[in-house]
């Protein structure tokens, strides 16, 4: 069991840093949310982003592969080279974190406040039941699947959620940008996001 544990760890470290990427590059863009609704700007601006960042993952998913499975075994000590099918198996999930965080999640969290924790809310039960499933039969590689997907298919409900609604921005959907702090309203309006 330990030594599943070290297994995952060491995957967990080497996928950590394309989410730290997408933490880093939040604080630079989710700022520009809000002022860009105002403003008019947002759709443009996140569909010129996201497609990049996107394509961005992708170009890494491809780069990462191919560094792992010539480099592995350099690198790692040989009774940590599952480590490396632990990490490829959870690059997804790293990737789809590191499309969402920057921008995405941020409208998401102003255009729909409740939509990231129902979504949790909901896969929350599901992932214990996968993880009490997949652990025992396959251990550290059953759980970095479950934790992969799990992150994969939220980022892309949550991809596709921000996508859609940022093409409805009206004036009323944006009335929540314009509301003082601490009495933000629901963003959805009738005629706006929805």
């Amino acid at each position: 069991a330990m030594r599943e544990v070290g297994i995952l760890s060491a995957a967990y470290v080497l996928a950590l840093g394309l989410e730290l990427l997408g933490a880093y590059l939040a604080v630079v863009y989710s700022p520009r949310v809000i002022p860009y609704c105002r403003e008019g700007r947002f759709t443009a601006f996140y569909r010129r982003f996201q497609s990049g960042l996107l394509v961005g993952c992708g170009l890494l998913f491809v780069c990462a592969f191919v560094a792992v499975r010539l480099g592995a075994s350099a690198v790692l000590p040989p009774q940590y080279a599952v480590s490396a099918t632990a990490f490829l198996i959870l690059l997804p999930g790293a990737l789809a974190a590191l499309a969402t965080f920057p921008v995405t999640l941020a409208f998401v969290m102003f255009a729909r406040p409740r939509f990231i924790f129902s979504l949790d809310l909901f896969s929350v039960p599901i992932l214990v039941l996968l993880y009490a499933y997949a652990i025992p039969r396959y251990g550290a590689l059953g759980a970095a699947c479950v934790t992969s997907s799990g992150r994969l298919i939220k980022s892309v409900i949550t991809q596709v959620a921000a996508w859609r609604w940022s093409g409805r921005l009206t004036g009323a959907a944006l009335d929540f940008v314009a509301t003082p702090p601490g009495t933000m309203k629901e963003a959805i309006q009738p005629g706006g996001v929805s």
